[in-house]
């Protein structure tokens, strides 16, 4: 559990701050490309880094790619539309993504101990 800590609220950060950060202190005008790069970029390569760490201790860690899709949903909830189910399109494949690359860490970790 205590792993899990500190990537929990680097998740937080990255999910629910990163969007509060881009509608509250990006100019309109290029507020939509701020949110398209977290949507496309950020977020997509956060959920690679999480499912890889989660990897190296999927028995303790593997609720991390979960939690970030999740804070993910709530953070573009709180601060973007609250309600909207199109959010959940963005999240599914961050959740995809998470348990896929925990699960080739956790190969590449298994191979490497044999």
């Amino acid at each position: 559990m205590k792993k899990n800590i500190p990537w929990l609220v680097l998740t937080a950060v990255v999910m629910m701050v990163l969007p509060w950060l881009a509608v509250t202190f990006v100019p309109a005008v290029s507020g939509m490309a701020a949110l398209l790069a977290m949507f496309f970029c950020i977020d997509p390569l956060w959920s690679l880094l999480v499912g890889a760490a989660a990897g190296r201790d999927v028995k303790n860690m593997w609720v991390l790619p979960l939690a970030a899709a999740l804070l993910f949903v709530a953070g573009a909830w709180c601060f973007l539309d609250f309600g909207d189910p199109d959010f959940f399109v963005y999240a599914i494949p961050y959740l995809a993504l998470g348990y896929g690359a925990m699960y080739v860490s956790h190969l590449i970790r298994k191979r490497k101990k044999k």
